[in-house]
């Protein structure tokens, strides 16, 4: 059986379609689903608990529950986990949409590959392009530098330049990598337990890219799936682009250099250097949309 660990936050205009696509996928009948509601309104969490209702007859069984403050990401994954009654796994976003065969694949490798201890598929966005996230490296000092100054953008395919995200790896390769999105990611829920699951000094980002890491350090291999697909909306789970957001993400990048540097003190000063000098283009850029709106 498969554990599918879902954390909503004011996640309802996404929610139906994930469930469908759960329900009309291969193993569907073998999925626990577990959602863990990171203290959404309470019109969210009314709508949330129908549309369990609605689906729950297409799955192995249904749990819910509801947290009174939201302390994270990785906190509610971790409150769900401890629910857990799969052999396997699955923390997957409420706005990521599985593809029929994707969590069937995905399996298919754990049961056969003991060496591997997390599997990710192709994700996709609505606009059909590839959701970058879903191949990646572990951050390290010159690879974040390359991506976040726009350079792996522009040489995309030279691989000393683009290794943060691999895009000089074929879309539908199937390989080792560095790290997996967390919007869909397979693991076993004993490594996940191990573990001590999600570090929950990540509030939102990063955590997945840690877990990674932990499972690296650990011995075993991050698998990419390219054969198989899902679609990734992206931003259902409140985490839209946002002065907020950001701040959130270069933050969770501040923690994770902060944790695995092996320099600590010179990378937390570049590091911390490289966050400003990105906010502050940020910030340039919003209060430029702001002026434009206010003078529409």
């Amino acid at each position: 059986m498969v554990s599918v660990l879902l954390v909503t936050y004011q996640s309802s205009k996404v929610l139906e379609s994930c469930l469908k696509h759960l329900a009309d996928c291969s193993l569907a009948d073998q999925l626990e689903i577990i959602l863990v509601d990171n203290a959404s309104r309470m019109e969210d969490w009314k709508y949330t608990k129908k549309l369990l209702d609605m689906y729950q007859e297409n799955f192995y069984s249904v749990k819910s529950m509801r947290l009174d403050k939201n302390l994270g990401y990785a906190f509610a994954n971790n409150r769900g986990a401890e629910n857990v009654e799969g052999e396997y796994l699955l923390l997957l976003n409420p706005d990521c949409y599985v593809g029929k065969d994707a969590i069937e694949k995905c399996l298919h490798v754990l049961e056969n590959r003991k060496d591997i201890g997390a599997v990710g598929c192709q994700l996709r966005m609505p606009n059909g392009e590839l959701d970058l996230a879903c191949k990646r490296s572990l951050p390290t000092l010159w690879n974040s530098a390359m991506k976040f100054s726009g350079m792996a953008k522009r040489f995309s395919q030279a691989k000393w330049i683009a290794s943060y995200n691999l895009t000089y790896l074929p879309d539908d390769i199937s390989c080792e990598v560095g790290c997996i999105c967390g919007a869909f990611l397979l693991t076993r829920t004993s490594l996940y337990r191990e573990l001590s699951g999600l570090d929950e000094d990540y509030f939102m980002y990063g955590e997945d890219i840690d877990f990674c890491k932990r499972l690296k350090d650990r011995g075993f291999l991050i698998w990419y799936l390219g054969e198989t697909t899902s679609i990734h909306v992206k931003g259902g789970n409140g985490g839209k682009k946002s002065k907020k957001s950001l701040h959130s993400f270069y933050n969770s990048m501040d923690i994770y250099f902060r944790k695995n540097s092996n320099h600590a003190r010179l990378s937390i000063w570049m590091v911390q250097c490289l966050i400003q000098i990105i906010l502050f283009l940020h910030k340039l850029k919003f209060d430029w949309v702001s002026k434009s709106i206010k003078n529409v």
